[in-house]
């Protein structure tokens, strides 16, 4: 009898602790996870903030067949805007962040490229002209926030990518994540500071020159367009919230020692469970 009451006064407790520390909002967020812009280092933060209470959609039937269990407060994953249309009904908004084509594109090109799982196979011969002319390498946060696989009127589709931008409840950069994550912070009401460690920063050989900038906005004008509009919406959040530079600084030092306490930790844990 002592023992299942103990059991009860722990859960009890432990979904008092994530309640409390769950952002409380009057709508269920989704994280549109778009490649390489941070992504992996969001989800490390919604994981610190959310636990249990996070779930992901990367595999290709999660996309397909999603389904959201009944302790989840929030979502994150590769899926694109028509994905809130398969959930139950509920007051879904999504949240992103943008990168400029270039970086993006280039990015993305040789992690696909130099990652030995996903469709690295497919595309391990292609040239950064082929890529570009492939959906992944085209417009695909265009694609993304759209929720479209084929465009074919540029224009609508810009228009549409625009108007479902202005609906999201976030829109940041990654060329400024860490403001962005202050000003999730205080719209989500997160207890917790959301400090990181970097998710997957890739040190390429090759950097990105002048020609392969010109390869790359041939093809992603769509893209370049709505950076440059999701530039002003992540403006206009960042300057409502008004995070100012010594927030900011006091944060980058924060979060620095927080990832150098928490990869030793990390490693520590490790030859310990040895």
């Amino acid at each position: 009898m002592t023992f299942f009451l103990t059991m009860i006064t722990k859960n009890t407790w432990q979904n008092i602790y994530l309640s409390a520390m769950t952002a409380k909002t009057d709508f269920f967020p989704l994280f549109m996870h778009i490649p390489k812009t941070a992504g992996t280092t969001l989800h490390y933060v919604l994981r610190r903030q959310y636990r249990k209470r996070l779930q992901t959609f990367y595999s290709t039937e999660s996309l397909k067949k999603p389904v959201i269990a009944a302790s989840t407060a929030a979502a994150i994953g590769h899926f694109r805007y028509n994905f809130a249309s398969k959930l139950p009904a509920k007051n879904y908004s999504f949240g992103t962040f943008l990168r400029h084509p270039f970086s993006q594109v280039f990015s993305h090109y040789h992690f696909i490229k130099s990652n030995q799982n996903g469709n690295h196979a497919a595309f391990a011969n292609f040239t950064l002209e082929d890529f570009v002319a492939h959906p992944f390498g085209n417009n695909f946060q265009v694609r993304s926030i759209c929720g479209i696989e084929e465009i074919d009127n540029e224009v609508q589709v810009l228009e549409t990518a625009k108007a479902h931008l202005k609906q999201f409840f976030f829109v940041g950069i990654t060329e400024e994540f860490d403001e962005g994550l202050l000003v999730l912070q205080k719209k989500m009401g997160w207890l917790k500071k959301p400090y990181y460690l970097r998710g997957t920063v890739q040190d390429y050989k090759t950097q990105i020159s002048e020609a392969d900038k010109a390869i790359i906005e041939k093809s992603n004008a769509l893209d370049i367009a709505l950076y440059e509009f999701g530039k002003d919406l992540w403006l206009q959040q960042k300057n409502a919230a008004q995070i100012d530079a010594r927030q900011l600084q006091k944060f980058k030092m924060r979060n620095h020692w927080y990832s150098l306490l928490a990869d030793k930790w990390s490693k520590l844990k490790q030859r310990v469970a040895e």
